[in-house]
């Protein structure tokens, strides 16, 4: 059996975390591979899709959901929550910081292979400590993307 394509939700989150990775003016440079294979190192700050690895390291998980589909054009807004996780609270807002930085406000381009039309963030909170002891954030934002489909122009 052929592995499955990736669905656009997959494509939306890789090409997100595709870009936080790339971002050259980042304070804190985050880590991302699609080879399932690569282990992060100690001192790396991991970008994870769709989970949140119990670890004792910085991560930044991300995931997808779905917000509203125009009924007959290829208009779709995805929701990506942006979940942060690390020891040091600074770096927390740090990171936060980056990704804002980064996607609010981008426009009329591609995240990936996806067309974004337009990306803004709506909410985000402080999560508090876990067990790990480490401070954790969540940001949510907005992706405007075209997404045609059968029945849609």
């Amino acid at each position: 059996m052929s592995p499955l394509a990736p669905s656009f939700e997959q494509r939306v989150l890789e090409g997100f975390a595709t870009v936080l990775a790339a971002n050259p003016d980042a304070t804190v440079p985050l880590a991302y591979s699609v080879d399932p294979e690569y282990v992060f190192t100690a001192g790396e700050v991991a970008i994870v899709l769709d989970t949140w690895p119990e670890s004792n390291g910085g991560i930044v998980a991300i995931t997808d959901y779905t917000v509203t589909d125009d009924p007959s054009l290829s208009n779709s807004v995805i929701g990506v929550q942006v979940t942060i996780w690390h020891k040091d609270r600074l770096t927390v807002k740090a990171i936060a910081a980056d990704v804002f930085n980064l996607i609010h406000g981008r426009a009329r381009g591609m995240l990936g292979t996806i067309t974004l039309v337009s990306a803004l963030r709506t909410s985000g909170t402080s999560l508090g400590q876990d067990s790990n002891e480490r401070q954790g954030r969540v940001e949510n934002y907005y992706l405007g993307v075209y997404r045609p489909s059968t029945n849609r122009l």
